[in-house]
């Protein structure tokens, strides 16, 4: 009977064993197709909003749009998987469009750094997709990828799944009681078999020897109540055949008295459900200052600039430059400056716009001439100089100072305007910069030239100097919301 028991018990261990291994083998096939089922419906998502996205720019020619950003809005909100989705070019390394459930998807995006594409934030229980495709807009191939973060196992998914392991475990432990509960029947039905043929062993022993009692009831008293024969006289074969007799008897009895023991055994993640928010880098919206006409900002999509940079002019260049003071002529001012702000934004650079502005004079060739020659003195790349009146029609210029930041740009200023006052031209200086962010010229311009206004405020004869300091920080706040 042990050797039996002994038995059961390693079958039913090594059945757990493969059964608990099946059971897991079974789970990472369940998390598996669930992961596949969510990849497959989020791609669908992206290749019909990758369509809808070129044949918006075919129409509009930018990505900077009420249609587009109605388009990216209503992807988000439509597939509850997706967590925030990301419009970018690696050619050009700019971002054009970020939107997103949680500002907590969209923080490498705005980590001012758009000299590579952007570093994926992704918390357990999500994955990246990316779709790289080509746009072809005015004879020009746009090459773009458009990136999403979704959730690949949601708390719902992994609820089901463990509801599915829940039910054959409990299976499994409801066969297991039901193979104990039958195993102990098995085994008390026969230890009564058992009992029963010990007593009718026992009771035909009594019959046979007549005076003796039931063994189990007289074992005290077995030798005072027990009828020997009398074996005197006989032979030793005869007295080993009589004791012959009784042994085996009181052997089976014992053998018989023990009985058969009885076998025994006894034996659940955090939803996303938050206010979208969107983000349009190359949006143009410059911060609070005062009013200023509204600007266009698709032009924040910057063409590339393949021609090397001069320092002077050359012997051909009347085209460009001013003859009489150097400068370049302000028809190019606007288109130098998009070429600048793609280029420092390529080598994540900063790019500082000074606006200069003489008051109290009227305009003089002899005037613009001293300013320009001061001008070159201060600022290193001549071809970045540039004649320029403002809003005002002032004397003044325009000077690009590129990987310059503002404070380096304000201590050059302050130089440039002390050699002015030397010269006796009173000046206001307005300055802007670009710092990390993807910005239009015509936004640039209003900035600096914002500044030079205020620098003006002081009243005729006074010399300031205004520099607009952008906060990356309020910035991406600004166009999150």
């Amino acid at each position: 009977m042990e050797n039996q028991k002994r038995h059961i018990i390693t079958g039913y261990a090594l059945f757990s064993l493969f059964f608990l291994g099946g059971l897991f083998a079974y789970t990472l096939f369940r998390l598996n197709l669930f992961s596949i089922e969510n990849s497959t419906s989020v791609e669908t998502v992206l290749e019909s909003l990758k369509n809808s996205s070129a044949d918006i720019y075919k129409r509009t020619g930018s990505f900077d749009n009420p249609e587009m950003d109605t388009l990216f809005k209503a992807s988000l909100e439509n597939q509850p998987r997706v967590l925030s989705i990301v419009l970018y070019s690696k050619v050009k390394n700019i971002i054009y469009k970020a939107v997103g459930k949680s500002k907590l998807y969209l923080d490498n995006a705005f980590s001012g750094n758009y000299s590579s594409a952007p570093v994926y934030n992704t918390p357990f229980g999500t994955n990246i997709m990316e779709k790289q495709f080509a746009i072809v807009h005015n004879e020009q191939n746009v090459p773009l990828v458009l990136g999403v973060v979704y959730i690949d196992l949601s708390i719902k998914d992994m609820h089901a799944i463990l509801w599915e392991v829940f039910y054959i475990l409990a299976g499994f432990f409801g066969m297991t009681l039901i193979l104990i509960v039958i195993l102990a029947v098995f085994a008390r039905s026969k230890a009564v078999v058992t009992d029963h043929d010990v007593s009718a062993r026992t009771d035909s022993r009594v019959h046979r020897h007549g005076d003796s009692l039931v063994l189990e009831d007289a074992r005290d008293t077995f030798e005072e109540d027990f009828a020997f024969p009398d074996i005197t006289g006989l032979p030793d074969d005869r007295i080993m055949s009589s004791h012959n007799r009784q042994g085996p008897v009181m052997e089976e009895h014992v053998e018989e008295s023990v009985s058969d023991e009885e076998i025994s055994s006894s034996g659940d993640f955090p939803d996303i459900s938050e206010e979208v928010i969107s983000d349009t880098f190359g949006s143009g919206k410059g911060p609070d200052l005062p009013a200023l006409d509204d600007h266009d900002a698709s032009d924040a999509v910057l063409p590339p600039l393949d021609e090397p940079v001069p320092q002077k002019p050359g012997k051909n260049s009347s085209a460009l430059y001013n003859e009489d003071t150097g400068l370049v002529k302000p028809v190019f001012l606007k288109e130098r400056l998009q070429a600048e702000i793609e280029r420092s934004a390529q080598f994540d650079e900063d790019l500082s716009l000074v606006v200069v502005g003489v008051a109290g004079q009227e305009y003089s060739s002899e005037v613009l001439k001293k300013l320009a020659n001061i001008v070159h003195n201060h600022f290193t790349f001549h071809d970045l100089a540039f004649e320029y009146s403002g809003t005002r029609n002032r004397i003044g210029c325009a000077v690009l100072a590129p990987d310059v930041d503002l404070d380096k740009t304000s201590r050059t200023c302050a130089l440039f305007q002390a050699d002015c006052r030397k010269l006796g031209l009173e000046t206001a200086i307005g300055i802007s910069s670009r710092n990390g962010r993807i910005i239009s010229p015509d936004s640039m311009l209003e900035e600096a030239q914002a500044a030079q206004e205020k620098a003006l405020v002081g009243g005729a004869g006074s010399n300031k100097i205004v520099a607009f300091r952008s906060d990356p920080d309020k910035y991406r706040k600004i166009i999150s919301t």
